[in-house]
Formats: C-alpha cells, sequence, structure tokens
C-alpha cells in the first residue's frame, strides 16, 4: 500500500504517525519530544541564533528565528521555522456557507464514505488508521480503474 501522510492523523497522533514515517524511510524512530531543535541559522551557519516577537505580514506577530548577522530567518512566503500549529487551521474549510455544496462535489472524486471521514473527524479515534488506511486504499484502487 502507498504511504501517505494524513495531517489530521500527524496533528492527533503524531508519535505514531512519525514512527510510520520512519519505517516507511528505514532510519531509525526518534520520538517527537526528542527531536533536535534547529539551533544553526539556515543562511550563515551562526549558532548564536535566537528568538525574537517580531510583526510579519497582514500585521501579526509572531515568535521566529532571528540571526544577529542579518535578522529573520524565515522560510519562502514568510514561513516560520517555529510556528506551533494546533489542528484547527485544517477544519476552518467546514466554517464555509458552501460546505454542503463542496462535499457533494467532491464526493464524486473521492467518495460519501472518505467525505463523511473529514466532516465527521473520525481520524480523532482512528488512532491506528485502520478505518482511513481501508478508505484511502478503496480511493486509490479507484484511480487505477
Amino acid at each position: 500500500m502507498d504511504n501517505i501522510i494524513s495531517f489530521e492523523h500527524f496533528f492527533q497522533h503524531t508519535d505514531s504517525e512519525l514512527q510510520r514515517i520512519y519505517k516507511c524511510l528505514d532510519v531509525e524512530i526518534v520520538p517527537n519530544k526528542d527531536l533536535v531543535v534547529m539551533n544553526t541559522c539556515t543562511v550563515c551557519n551562526t549558532e548564536m541564533i535566537e528568538r525574537k516577537k517580531v510583526p510579519l505580514r497582514s500585521g501579526r506577530e509572531e515568535e521566529v528565528l532571528f540571526c544577529p548577522r542579518h535578522g529573520l530567518v524565515l522560510g519562502p512566503g514568510e514561513y516560520n521555522y517555529i510556528r506551533k500549529e494546533d489542528s484547527s487551521f485544517l477544519n476552518k474549510w467546514k466554517q464555509n456557507s458552501d460546505l454542503e455544496t463542496n462535499c457533494k462535489k467532491f464526493e464524486k472524486l473521492f467518495g460519501e464514505e472518505l467525505i463523511n471521514y473529514y466532516v465527521e473527524e473520525r481520524y480523532l479515534a482512528d488512532a491506528d488508521r485502520k478505518e482511513f488506511d481501508k478508505l484511502m486504499h478503496g480511493f486509490l484502487n479507484g484511480l487505477r480503474i
């Protein structure tokens, strides 16, 4: 079976999802709490990198990595390397007024069960991904046909 990363599972069950990725890559398994924290500037290799709260685009302020030699250490599109996200951003699509219309449209491609899996947030209880893998396997088989 294809190894598919599910962001919903990753945010809800980080250690087990990391374990799946490590096994797929055939590398040593490292729990999330033991992952190395970025402490060297990706631009100039300075090890004096610090954390600093600064204004970013759209007027928001975030704590970011800051290099004393050249300033902010941001990725493309001002991606903040230390941003702490919670999984709420994954469900913003459910707040759209056209949710039902969009679900019906995507059901034609992905199937009603897979769409409902996300609408009903069944991934919260599906820590071992048995239901997800079954649904995804069915979807991928449908693509082959």
